[in-house]
């Protein structure tokens, strides 16, 4: 829970993590591990496991760059699979972001979560592989996969799922989330970009923790609500539509610490202010913006260091 696996690697499979009981991952970011044979960070071999609120990026094995599934029962809620590798010997759609190997007893749900911009990799080409194998349970729900030729056996616009564009072709990555970074929480996450289709394409009664416990929150934790505006959105990250640009920060030792962000004539602002990216205090008075461009200064920044967020009211 609350979790970083990072640059790890595995002589056989699971990078980052191999399971072959009962576990659970919530909350957690899996980046850039790898594994000699299969899942550069998640195994499940003959194990149920659930993985929910989490970022599995930038790992990379020859059989499923980000997860394998071998057996078992695989639950993935609200999470965020991204631009895994798989890098294997042959011409075959071995997952790059998800392998589910083909047996009967084999059974994976996935539900409101992204798995896009995976890639596996043959005669030097990078080629298009979000979800290969065996394909997913039915049903499973409003999910967005990038690729829709590699979706897992998902379709277009059934149970809310969404691949591709309009069910063909790739959707760039860059469309829907953007670069791991510290975008509050103890861990690093995939924040949706402004347009994401991922944003409030989510089912609230599917943002649950296997055992029927609603999520409280993103995986950023306390302060980030699993749902913002009403409708959640797919993925990991829960985008908040108060959330503003932040434009120019300066500190001057006279007067403190300068922030500027983009406003909307006539919203009302506050700024909030963190030592540690967990907690957050609101440390303005209201601001009510009369320009484009709106600016408050924190007389007294902490020290050594403080991070500085703005939200409109």
């Amino acid at each position: 829970i609350e979790s970083t696996i990072s640059a790890n690697t595995a002589g056989f499979g699971g990078g980052g993590v191999e399971n072959s009981g009962s576990a659970n991952i919530e909350g957690s970011t899996l980046v850039r591990n790898f594994a000699v044979k299969v899942a550069g960070a998640v195994d499940n071999f003959g194990g149920d496991m659930a993985i929910a609120n989490s970022t599995i990026s930038e790992n990379e094995s020859p059989i499923g760059g980000g997860i394998v599934h071998e057996d078992g029962m695989l639950t993935i809620v609200n999470c965020t699979v991204v631009e895994n590798v798989a890098d294997p010997s042959l011409n075959a759609n071995v997952g790059g972001g998800i392998f589910v190997t083909d047996t009967p007893t084999t059974m994976i749900s996935l539900d409101n979560s992204i798995i896009a911009g995976n890639t596996r990799v043959f005669a030097g080409e990078a080629l298009p592989s979000d979800l290969g194998g065996k394909a997913v349970s039915a049903p499973s729900r409003n999910n967005l996969i990038g690729d829709a030729d590699s979706a897992g056996g998902l379709t277009n616009g059934v149970d809310g799922n969404l691949t591709g564009i309009e069910g063909a072709g790739l959707r760039p990555l860059a469309t829907i989330v953007s670069a791991l970074g510290n975008n509050g929480g103890s861990t690093q996450t995939r924040a949706l970009t402004p347009d994401s289709p991922a944003v409030d394409a989510g089912d609230n009664a599917l943002a649950i923790f296997p055992g029927s416990t609603p999520l409280e929150f993103d995986q950023r934790g306390s302060g980030f609500p699993r749902i913002a505006a009403g409708t959640v959105d797919i993925g990991a990250y829960e985008r908040n539509v108060s959330e503003v640009q932040i434009i120019s920060f300066s500190l001057n030792p006279d007067t403190g610490a300068d922030i500027s962000w983009i406003s909307e004539i006539g919203e009302n602002y506050e700024v909030l202010r963190s030592v540690d990216m967990v907690s957050w205090t609101v440390v303005s008075p209201s601001l009510l913006a009369t320009s484009t461009v709106t600016q408050w200064t924190d007389p007294n920044p902490p020290t050594p260091r403080a991070f500085y967020s703005v939200r409109s009211q």
